[in-house]
């Protein structure tokens, strides 16, 4: 279980798009050198104040360009902090406010797992965009008032934005919510969350180091061979209790046999065909195009697009589980797990 404790500390928040070649993979090296020729004097700012920037990947699609990929940016202007838990960017809890807002909604047809969530608090506009069920854009807006003009304008730029975007323009619409007030718990859930849950800002590399944990795996088993080499010979020789002969077990006689002089003819019993009473587990093709707060799916089913709830069928199976990348899906004692279908993008 990964622990939820961690610190939050003040961040500043931005979606940035890099290009490269469709058979290319950019290392974070790569990724870096192009994010700090584009943004030279905050780069140059943040290494002056001791400050940092950390690239968490959101989503890759292919377009005429090319391959494009977006990271969420996360910007400290200060130091890290020195502690022992995970540190994370104050806005976590407005992730999990989102994902709250979006399970109370009543109705997800029509829009394909499509939304723009807006929250203003603080003088400070976020804006979600989730596409197919995936966060796919992540905009902080610094807002002169908190007037209902001043955030209908910037919500205005961004109902262009997704008719314009490479990406967002292949969804037919996206239904906008406003994320409800963030609450006491929303940042220890957020933490738990799959996109937060591997998330240490004080790593530069995001991804999980198992490295080191093979290599101590493989000492460890190596140490255990040659202890157990050593010390069974030595187990063997203080053995002091000779090894006695044990008595044979006395069987029992078999019971005496003897030859009927009349048989009994036995009644032929039609078979029955018991295949037909076992429910067959017949699981459908579909594409699993996204999934929404651990809830409900968007799946498409013979070209249609349709959201299945948690519980809900398809074919014999029921949807059991929901996680980010996948779902479990059951019928009787068969557990298919099936994948997030990630090629249309």
């Amino acid at each position: 279980m990964i622990p939820s404790r961690f610190y939050p500390v003040d961040a500043k928040l931005f979606t940035w798009e890099c290009t490269s070649s469709f058979d290319e993979s950019p290392s974070m090296k790569e990724l870096r050198d192009s994010f700090e020729k584009e943004f030279p004097k905050m780069c140059e700012r943040l290494m002056k104040s001791g400050g940092l920037y950390r690239l968490l990947h959101l989503v890759s699609f292919n377009s005429t360009e090319g391959r494009r990929s977006r990271y969420l940016v996360v910007v400290l202007e200060n130091p890290l902090p020195s502690v022992r838990k995970r540190v994370l960017p104050r806005q976590v809890a407005v992730l999990a406010a989102a994902d709250r807002s979006l399970r109370e909604q009543a109705s997800a047809e029509g829009n394909s797992g499509n939304f723009l969530c807006y929250a203003a608090g603080e003088k400070i506009l976020d804006v979600l965009i989730f596409f197919e069920g995936r966060l796919c854009h992540w905009t902080e807006y610094a807002l002169v008032e908190m007037s209902p003009e001043c955030i209908e304008s910037k919500l205005r730029l961004f109902r262009r934005f997704l008719k314009n975007d490479a990406l967002f323009s292949r969804g037919e619409s996206f239904a906008e919510i406003q994320v409800a007030p963030v609450l006491p718990g929303d940042s220890k859930r957020a933490a738990r969350d799959p996109f937060w849950k591997r998330i240490d800002l004080r790593r530069e590399s995001l991804e999980p180091q198992r490295k080191g944990n093979w290599k101590r795996l493989v000492a460890l088993l190596i140490l255990v061979v040659a202890c157990w080499k050593v010390f069974l010979p030595m187990l063997c020789l203080k053995s002091s209790h000779p090894l006695r002969d044990v008595l044979p077990v006395e069987l029992d006689a078999p019971p005496a046999w003897s030859e009927s002089a009349e048989v009994e003819p036995v009644a032929e019993t039609p078979l029955r065909n018991t295949a037909a009473k076992v429910a067959r587990c017949v699981l459908p093709d579909f594409k699993l195009k996204g999934v929404v707060a651990a809830k409900l799916i968007v799946a498409e089913v013979e070209g249609v697009s349709s959201v299945v709830l948690l519980g809900d069928s398809l074919g014999s199976f029921r949807l059991h589980s929901i996680g980010r990348d996948g779902v479990d899906l059951v019928c009787g004692d068969s557990l298919v797990r099936w994948g997030v279908f990630h090629a249309r993008f």
